[in-house]
């Protein structure tokens, strides 16, 4: 799954983005540039994408911010949803293998935890050969 950046300020996709996110928000995001897509969470009804942002960090933004250049959903992706569990806000997810079978990995990467990013960066890596 590849798109490209139409959209990197919060008060460009007003209505559509996650919850909390403001007008003033700019996204690591470069207006025209491509991105390979690592992974895709549903919640509070907006769709957002994990993508390696310009400073090749993993960090998830609605797909309001994009326009869709292939929409394939790779075929080494995994899915996994949470509509059972009301204290979760992610009711559904899909991406690579550890992003859905680690409960911790989610957010150990926006937490920026060494070991996750390490296997993100392998699957960014890959993807760019």
């Amino acid at each position: 799954m590849r798109v490209k950046c139409k959209y990197n300020r919060g008060y460009q996709i007003k209505g559509i983005r996650a919850e909390g996110e403001e007008d003033e928000a700019v996204y690591d995001l470069s207006i025209g540039k491509e991105y390979d897509v690592f992974g895709m969470d549903l919640a509070d009804g907006i769709v957002c994408l994990l993508v390696c942002d310009d400073y090749s960090l993993p960090n998830w933004y609605s797909t309001a911010c994009f326009d869709i250049l292939d929409d394939k959903i790779p075929d080494w992706w995994y899915y996994r949803d949470f509509f059972t569990e009301p204290d979760i806000l992610v009711k559904a997810s899909w991406g690579y293998k550890e992003l859905i079978k680690d409960n911790e990995h989610h957010d150990a990467l926006l937490e920026r935890e060494p070991d996750a990013l390490a296997i993100f960066k392998r699957y960014v890596d890959e993807l760019g050969k």
